[in-house]
């Protein structure tokens, strides 16, 4: 690609973005967790009784399907069951849904 050549973001991804974006201001995350995050996070929940204890927030895989079906957006979120504060990832990952399909509903894994 040229320096002269843009490259166009696809509408169905511009569509998940506004999705996404939506999400983060109507229910914003106390904790921004990076872009590959294993099952859990670890944050300092203040109804425990002290900064200290630290309490394990479980991260569940939300994978958005755009409607044409084009892609599908992947991000982790998880709430603290005790003080309800929100994990999630900052930046969501953008995937191809025929080579990477939902952790949900597959038969197996190889």
């Amino acid at each position: 690609m040229s320096d002269t050549e843009t490259e166009v973001t696809p509408p169905a991804v511009l569509e998940l973005q506004a999705q996404f974006a939506e999400l983060s201001a109507t229910e914003p995350a106390k904790y921004n967790i990076g872009v590959v995050q294993l099952g859990s996070y670890r944050h300092p929940c203040t109804v425990r009784g002290s900064a200290n204890r630290q309490r394990s927030l479980d991260l569940e895989e939300n994978y958005v399907l755009a409607e044409d079906g084009s892609v599908a957006m992947i991000y982790r979120e998880g709430r603290c069951k005790t003080c309800k504060q929100i994990a999630r990832n900052s930046i969501p990952l953008f995937v191809d849904p025929t080579v990477r399909p939902p952790l949900k509903g597959r038969v197996g894994r190889a």
